[in-house]
Protein backbone atom coordinates (compact mmCIF):
# COMPACT_ATOMS: atom_id res chain seq x y z
CA UNK A 1 0.00 0.00 0.00
CA UNK A 2 2.74 2.47 0.44
CA UNK A 3 3.55 4.63 -2.60
CA UNK A 4 6.94 4.87 -4.09
CA UNK A 5 8.76 7.25 -2.24
CA UNK A 6 12.58 7.85 -1.58
CA UNK A 7 14.11 6.48 1.66
CA UNK A 8 13.80 7.80 4.82
CA UNK A 9 17.11 7.90 5.40
CA UNK A 10 17.96 10.42 2.26
CA UNK A 11 19.82 13.78 2.90
CA UNK A 12 17.26 16.53 2.86
CA UNK A 13 18.30 20.06 1.88
CA UNK A 14 18.09 22.95 3.77
CA UNK A 15 17.59 26.46 2.74
CA UNK A 16 18.40 29.60 4.61
CA UNK A 17 17.50 33.41 3.90
CA UNK A 18 20.62 35.65 3.95
CA UNK A 19 21.74 38.89 2.37
CA UNK A 20 24.47 39.07 -0.20
CA UNK A 21 25.67 43.01 -1.44
CA UNK A 22 22.29 44.52 -0.27
CA UNK A 23 19.71 41.73 -1.60
CA UNK A 24 17.84 38.93 0.12
CA UNK A 25 19.13 35.23 -1.60
CA UNK A 26 17.64 31.80 -0.41
CA UNK A 27 20.42 29.11 -0.51
CA UNK A 28 20.74 26.29 -0.05
CA UNK A 29 23.08 24.64 2.33
CA UNK A 30 26.25 24.71 0.75
CA UNK A 31 25.62 28.11 0.33
CA UNK A 32 24.34 27.89 -3.25
CA UNK A 33 21.50 30.68 -4.16
CA UNK A 34 18.50 29.42 -4.69
CA UNK A 35 16.44 32.46 -5.36
CA UNK A 36 17.49 36.09 -5.23
CA UNK A 37 14.43 38.10 -3.44
CA UNK A 38 16.07 41.22 -4.24
CA UNK A 39 14.93 43.50 -1.19
CA UNK A 40 12.07 41.21 0.06
CA UNK A 41 13.30 39.82 3.04
CA UNK A 42 9.55 38.42 3.61
CA UNK A 43 9.11 36.79 0.09
CA UNK A 44 12.90 35.28 1.46
CA UNK A 45 11.65 34.16 4.79
CA UNK A 46 8.59 32.76 2.93
CA UNK A 47 10.33 30.40 0.80
CA UNK A 48 12.33 29.22 3.77
CA UNK A 49 9.33 28.46 5.50
CA UNK A 50 7.61 26.34 2.99
CA UNK A 51 10.71 24.52 2.17
CA UNK A 52 11.10 23.75 6.21
CA UNK A 53 7.51 22.64 6.32
CA UNK A 54 7.66 20.51 3.08
CA UNK A 55 10.51 18.71 4.83
CA UNK A 56 9.08 18.47 7.98
CA UNK A 57 6.22 16.53 6.31
CA UNK A 58 7.88 14.28 4.74
CA UNK A 59 9.68 13.24 7.10
CA UNK A 60 7.15 12.47 9.70
CA UNK A 61 4.90 10.69 7.03
CA UNK A 62 7.87 8.72 6.39
CA UNK A 63 8.76 7.92 9.48
CA UNK A 64 4.85 6.71 10.68
CA UNK A 65 3.63 5.09 7.07
CA UNK A 66 5.73 1.87 7.76
CA UNK A 67 4.65 1.91 11.35
CA UNK A 68 1.23 2.44 10.53
CA UNK A 69 1.10 -0.48 7.84
CA UNK A 70 2.28 -2.73 10.36
CA UNK A 71 -0.26 -1.80 13.24
CA UNK A 72 -3.01 -2.88 10.58
CA UNK A 73 -1.69 -5.96 9.41
CA UNK A 74 -1.31 -7.04 12.73
CA UNK A 75 -4.80 -6.18 13.83
CA UNK A 76 -5.84 -7.86 10.77
CA UNK A 77 -4.26 -10.90 11.42
CA UNK A 78 -5.93 -11.42 14.61
CA UNK A 79 -8.99 -10.68 12.63
CA UNK A 80 -9.66 -7.00 13.67
CA UNK A 81 -9.94 -5.33 10.61
CA UNK A 82 -11.03 -2.29 11.63
CA UNK A 83 -12.10 0.33 9.38
CA UNK A 84 -10.83 3.16 10.98
CA UNK A 85 -7.61 1.62 11.38
CA UNK A 86 -7.07 0.63 7.37
CA UNK A 87 -8.81 4.30 6.20
CA UNK A 88 -5.78 5.92 8.58
CA UNK A 89 -3.38 3.78 6.59
CA UNK A 90 -5.09 5.02 3.45
CA UNK A 91 -5.19 8.53 4.07
CA UNK A 92 -1.32 8.19 5.20
CA UNK A 93 -0.44 6.69 1.93
CA UNK A 94 -2.40 9.37 -0.02
CA UNK A 95 -0.84 12.02 1.86
CA UNK A 96 2.59 10.89 0.96
CA UNK A 97 1.51 10.31 -2.98
CA UNK A 98 0.32 13.82 -2.58
CA UNK A 99 3.20 15.64 -1.10
CA UNK A 100 5.63 13.76 -3.34
CA UNK A 101 3.75 14.37 -6.30
CA UNK A 102 3.83 17.89 -5.94
CA UNK A 103 6.19 20.32 -7.53
CA UNK A 104 10.09 20.82 -6.16
CA UNK A 105 10.86 23.29 -4.21
CA UNK A 106 13.00 24.75 -6.75
CA UNK A 107 10.28 25.67 -9.09
CA UNK A 108 8.67 27.66 -5.58
CA UNK A 109 12.17 29.37 -6.13
CA UNK A 110 11.02 30.51 -9.87
CA UNK A 111 13.28 27.23 -10.72
CA UNK A 112 17.06 28.63 -10.08
CA UNK A 113 17.71 25.68 -8.31
CA UNK A 114 16.44 23.21 -11.41
CA UNK A 115 18.65 25.43 -13.95
CA UNK A 116 21.79 25.48 -11.65
CA UNK A 117 21.86 29.13 -11.45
Amino acid sequence: MRPDSNSSTEPIDTWSAETRNGRWLVVDRNGCEVADCGDRRDDADLIVHYSQTHEQMLRALRAALPYLESSYENLRSFGMDFDDARQTLERAAAALKYVTSQPSLASVAGGRAAAGD
